[in-house]
């Protein structure tokens, strides 16, 4: 099958009629990789990119596209294709870097064949309607930087296998239904920068690798089913921009070693967020050294003791302490902190039941 034939069957399938940019396609005067709409070449016109985000293409992907043998860059995203991602995608070939389909309505499983395209730096599938399992597979894709497959309804475990991808620095698994535990094997990843897991049910303990082996700046695993303490070991992070533990089922005191994070840390607007899980102990005074972190959430569990005036290190824009079981006063050194219209400050000071005395507070409780 020639190039220009696998083409005009991606065009049909797709409905190249309906594109908002089709310059020169099907013309059979005009040069496939000089005249095409999307279309680059290389000198010896071998199809390496097409390049059609934002083109209103629907319909299918056919299977034919895994015939273009040396195409290292194809990006489909933001349409509306509509079917399975074909598993002859596997046989592009290593030299494939970057696949993005992400924001289509996609259905089906992940492919096996994916881990077979050994080149692949960027895996974007977001925003789909994918389901099935995440393919052990991909754990042979030892080139591959960015996974982004959140926003789906993929289930099951996380595959130990992705421990073996070695330069991954983003991994965004958010909004699925992955259940199981954090593989050990993640927290093994020293290039990882984001880890986000977000709004599914994954459950058990943070295993203590986490932190003492990455170099994690971002770890969400909000709104899951985590269990247990909190690993002293996430002390030894890189540098912190978002730490999100959220909704969950954490137990134990916060331990003071998160303090130590702030030494190598400069970036600004991080959030620390504890909300809502089974937090006991004391907040302690260590965490003002997180000058970086600007939003701070320590709701909804039960710590105790007084609030540590050391926050008041922080240029905050939101601090929560509500629904806990904490006394005194808050700081002067936390209210000078209130500095623009939108910054909040809340906590249990209400008329009746109040244990917390503060006449700074934008909310009390």
């Amino acid at each position: 099958m020639s190039v220009r034939e696998i083409l005009e069957i991606f065009y049909h399938s797709t409905n190249g009629d309906g594109w908002l940019k089709s310059t020169n396609w099907l013309d059979p005067e005009k040069d496939i990789c000089s005249s095409w709409y999307g279309i680059f070449c290389v000198p010896d016109l071998s199809v390496i990119e097409i390049r059609m985000g934002s083109n209103n293409l629907t319909g299918t992907l056919d299977p034919s596209i895994g015939f273009l043998s040396g195409l290292v860059y194809l990006q489909l995203n933001d349409n509306n294709i509509a079917s399975t991602i074909p598993s002859e995608i596997g046989i592009i070939g290593s030299q494939i870097l970057s696949l993005f389909l992400f924001r289509n309505k996609l259905t089906g499983t992940i492919p096996t064949e994916v881990g077979m395209l050994s080149g692949l730096m960027q895996l974007s599938l977001q925003h789909n309607s994918l389901f099935g399992v995440i393919p052990s597979e991909l754990g042979m894709l030892d080139r591959l930087s960015f996974m982004h497959v959140s926003d789906n309804d993929i289930s099951g475990s996380l595959p130990s296998e992705l421990g073996t991808c070695h330069a991954i620095t983003n991994l965004d698994l958010k909004n699925n239904d992955l259940t199981g535990t954090l593989p050990t094997e993640l927290g093994q990843l020293s290039r990882i920068g984001t880890l986000d897991l977000q709004n599914n049910s994954v459950s058990g303990t943070i295993p203590s690798v986490f932190g003492s082996k990455t170099f994690t700046s971002t770890i969400r695993l909000g709104n899951n089913n985590f269990t247990g303490a909190i690993p002293t070991t996430l002390g030894e992070l890189g540098f912190l921009i978002d730490l999100e533990l959220n909704n969950n089922a954490f137990s134990g005191t916060l331990p003071s070693e998160l303090g130590k994070i702030a030494e190598v840390s400069n970036f600004d607007g991080g959030k620390l967020l504890l909300q809502g899980n089974n937090l006991d102990g004391t907040i302690p005074s260590e965490l003002g050294k997180l000058i970086s972190i600007t939003d701070m959430d320590f709701s909804d569990n039960t710590l105790s003791g007084k609030i540590p005036s050391e926050l008041g290190q922080i240029d905050f824009s939101r601090f929560y302490f509500q629904h806990n079981n904490l006394l005194g006063t808050m700081p002067d050194e936390i209210c000078k902190g209130l500095n623009n219209p939108n910054d909040s400050l809340e906590a249990d000071c209400g008329v009746t039941g109040g244990s917390v005395t503060c006449e700074c507070c934008t909310e009390c409780y």
